[in-house]
């Protein structure tokens, strides 16, 4: 895991009360959720480094609906970019 600054002050420009504040807010319960939520992340990262067919399922709605939003715009023809519904969906015509 690669070190990350959680609290930074700057005793010399910052305001006394915004440096308290600061500072109260270190705490090992503090630090312990920060680090929880930390690796939660990184889980969730690993996993989809692991399983990248789950990224592109959840990329496809995404180019799914810009996809016709640029056909009912006229910038892109429905026989460009071809969007059956029900059946499997290509985005982008196969050159053969």
């Amino acid at each position: 895991m690669s070190e990350r600054i959680v609290w930074k002050i700057d005793i010399e420009s910052d305001e006394l009360t915004a440096s308290v504040r600061r500072l109260n807010t270190v705490s090992k319960n503090h630090i312990e959720k920060l680090i929880k939520k930390l690796q939660i992340l990184d889980e969730i990262w690993q996993s989809l480094v692991d399983e990248p067919d789950e990224i592109i399922k959840g990329l496809i709605p995404v180019f799914e609906n810009a996809a016709e939003w640029l056909i009912r715009k006229g910038r892109l023809k429905r026989s460009d970019c071809p969007i059956p519904i029900g059946r499997k969906r290509h985005l982008i015509r196969a050159q053969a």
